[in-house]
């Protein structure tokens, strides 16, 4: 209920706004906002893996790699909107005196502002549950009427690339697929386990990929790229609540995969043949 009314408050109180400042600066914020979101979501795996990597480099076997995906993605959040705000508009962003827009456009302005407050309540649940601490305050979508971290997410696909059968790879990861397709590979939904039980429970948050709302065991997926392990996307990780290596998922070979045919035994080495005296 507490990120429901994280999504209401930023919708209703960015809405205001926009009917302060007017439909033309409101708008503009709005598209940056979203911009620096879907960018940010892009490029901050790479960054954190170029910035673990210096660290590594730097300090020997010691990573920080856990609290590099919150620092990272706010950073390219934060910093490229505040800097796309001071390069392109000098003017501040804050609510003065009302204007007298004519009704409809007062309706649009609200609008555009509602608008981007859903996608600042998006980037705000994102980052948290990047978080390596305090699961128990992360975001569980699945049980959320109101969920404004996933369709931001989802939005990122256009532009993430890697597209398969029209499905964003660094996204939605491998999609799923059925028992009967004779290629299709065995894991589990990823899943992330808080309260370090080893089991699913009700304390757990997992991704429905097949999206039949319980967490499927046995999940039949296309290896698209085939490296023999179910790709991850960022939706999968959101859903689950971990960006790191916490994230579990069980890849193992089908129980009815054929098995692979017995090598032929070796023929045994024909002896040397005696050899004659020389001479008789």
């Amino acid at each position: 209920m507490l990120y429901e009314v994280l999504v209401l408050a930023a919708v209703g109180g960015c809405g205001w706004l926009g009917v302060r400042v007017g439909l033309g600066p409101i708008a503009a914020a709005t598209f940056e906002l979203l911009a620096c979101v879907v960018g940010a979501a892009i490029l901050h795996e790479p960054l954190v893996s170029l910035l673990d990597s210096g660290v590594r480099l730097a300090l020997g076997d010691f990573s920080v790699e856990p609290w590099l995906y919150p620092l990272v993605y706010a950073t390219l959040t934060a910093g490229g909107f505040a800097g796309l705000r001071r390069i392109l508009h000098r003017d501040s962003l804050l609510p003065g005196d009302p204007r007298d827009d004519a009704p409809l456009e007062r309706a649009a302005a609200a609008l555009a502002g509602g608008l981007g407050g859903f996608v600042a309540a998006g980037a705000v649940m994102i980052g948290i549950s990047m978080l390596p601490v305090f699961s128990m305050i992360k975001p569980t979508p699945s049980r959320m009427f109101l969920d404004a971290g996933r369709p931001i997410l989802q939005a990122t696909a256009a532009f993430a690339g890697e597209m398969q059968d029209d499905r964003s790879l660094p996204v939605h990861g491998e999609p799923p697929s059925r028992p009967s397709d004779p290629n299709a590979r065995l894991t589990s939904e990823p899943w992330f386990d808080a309260d370090g039980d080893g089991a699913v429970g009700e304390t757990d948050r997992y991704s429905d990929v097949d999206g039949n709302g319980v967490y499927t065991k046995d999940l039949y997926y296309a290896d698209l790229d085939g490296d023999g392990m179910r790709r991850l996307g960022l939706v999968d990780k959101y859903l689950a609540g971990c960006w790191q290596y916490e994230v579990l998922q069980f890849d193992r070979e089908r129980p009815d995969a054929p098995k692979p045919a017995p090598e032929p035994a070796a023929e045994p080495a024909a002896e040397p043949a005696a050899l004659e005296p020389v001479g008789g």
